[in-house]
């Protein structure tokens, strides 16, 4: 089997802060990896991409598993779309630019979005007015359980917001190996998101192309988020919340600036960020953690801080927003206590 097996190794998140894993192994063959049963010996890990989706409350994980497989091909192609496999360790950022450069197109919404492709799926990442979803069409991997390899088709995934079945049903029992997407050859633009529609008119640019998509969404992540590489974080710390039409026909009699987002089945999406920010907590710092000043809805680091301090001021924050809207925020954030 080829893999690594380290001991007492120090984790780089993109949090920054110290955690000391006990064991983390790195499956190098994926052909190989049902032998990773002998290994576990019944023991439940964590699966780790690129660690830029965790709080490690807890400093000192038992067991942490990785994939390192970082091929693309391609699988199927005509004249209007294009079919990838990607293994798990490619880094999404750099999957994205590397298929704008080819002509394939469709991710460039998800520009700068840190992590691997491995982990994409299981959150469903997602940014100005684009998911991961749209563009999967499987993704294969080993279940820990069986220690078989399984595909998972896209409905199989059960994708929904900023989430999947590998999030939810299958929580540290599947390793995700590679993933299958589709993307396409003629131009697919969304760019009706506010943010990417002021970008643009301010550019005085009518009709993007694909790569002034991405261009203008890296500018506008640059501008608005902190580098991971220079500040401690992890992205947006908690996910919009969902609300009935009734209880926000009732918030926004109260609050008519409140930005909101329909979602066409009974609910309406809400900013997460107008709530922490209309509750004072943007900006806020205590030592070194804090809540960044451009964006309220990304906790950070700013040096020494430690991931117990980030969680209960992401608690601190969950109370004023339940007891100020009567509404809970989901953490988007894995949080490992």
């Amino acid at each position: 089997m080829y893999s690594h097996f380290h001991h007492d190794i120090t984790l780089s998140t993109t949090f920054r802060t110290k955690v000391i894993a006990k064991e983390h192994i790195y499956i190098e063959d994926v052909q190989d990896s049902a032998l990773l049963i002998d290994e576990l010996k019944g023991r439940i890990p964590l699966i780790l991409g690129g660690g830029s989706n965790y709080l490690f409350v807890n400093e000192n994980p038992d067991l942490l598993v990785s994939i390192t497989n970082s091929s693309l091909s391609i699988v199927d192609e005509n004249k209007d779309c294009i079919t990838i496999d990607i293994g798990a360790s490619y880094n999404w950022h750099e999957l994205v630019l590397f298929c704008l450069a080819h002509g394939w197109y469709g991710l460039e919404n998800l520009s700068l979005i840190p992590g691997t492709i491995g982990a994409a799926p299981i959150q469903n990442i997602g940014a100005y007015g684009r998911d991961i979803s749209e563009f999967v069409i499987s993704v294969s991997g080993f279940d820990i359980n069986t220690g078989k390899h399984q595909i998972y088709t896209h409905s199989e995934c059960q994708f929904s917001y900023r989430s999947s079945y590998f999030k939810t049903y299958l929580k540290s029992s599947f390793l995700i190996t590679s993933v299958r997407l589709q993307l396409y050859k003629n131009p697919l633009i969304k760019a009706d998101y506010p943010d990417v529609q002021k970008a643009l008119d301010d550019s005085h640019i009518k009709n993007p192309t694909p790569k002034e998509i991405s261009d203008i969404i890296i500018h506008i992540r640059h501008t608005k988020l902190p580098d991971p590489n220079q500040i401690g974080n992890a992205g947006s710390f908690f996910k919009n919340p969902s609300i009935t039409e009734e209880v926000y026909h009732s918030l926004v009699k109260q609050y008519p600036e409140l930005p909101s987002y329909p979602q066409g089945d009974g609910t309406v999406k809400i900013s997460a960020a107008w709530l922490i920010d209309s509750c004072g907590w943007k900006g806020f710092r205590e030592h070194d953690i804090g809540v960044h000043n451009k964006q309220a809805l990304v906790l950070v680091n700013y040096g020494n801080g430690k991931a117990i301090d980030i969680y209960h001021l992401s608690m601190k924050i969950q109370e004023s927003i339940n007891n100020t809207y009567g509404i809970f925020l989901e953490p988007e954030v894995n949080i490992i206590l």
